[in-house]
């Protein structure tokens, strides 16, 4: 579903405001692609994000425990990712069946 045009207009002025760019990731145009370093996302989003280590498979990720978004695009941002979603996959032995788990649990701050 495509976003409403103020939506868009909220969201992409926030951005350019900010000095980033962003590219449309779904035919759609209701979702955005951004690249920014850890000190922008932090700044943008108010929040601390670091790296953390999944207690069982030690893989690292860098995540934020909260973020916050301004007024001004609140209301029109569903979703942030990643962010706070701590994201693994489960692969039952012997099958092809794989499943996305979301584990607050499994990380710990280095």
């Amino acid at each position: 579903v495509a976003p409403a045009q103020d939506s868009v207009l909220a969201v992409t002025s926030w951005l350019n405001k900010n000095g980033i760019s962003s590219k449309t990731a779904s035919p759609a145009g209701d979702m955005l692609t951004l690249e920014v370093s850890v000190e922008q996302a932090n700044t943008l989003l108010e929040a601390n994000f670091m790296n953390y280590v999944h207690d069982q498979t030690k893989t690292t990720m860098i995540r934020s425990l909260k973020h916050s978004l301004p007024a001004s695009v609140h209301d029109h941002i569903t979703y942030i990712y990643p962010t706070t979603q701590c994201v693994t996959k489960y692969e039952s032995p012997g099958s092809s069946l794989v499943v996305s788990l979301i584990d607050f649990r499994c990380l710990s701050s280095p």
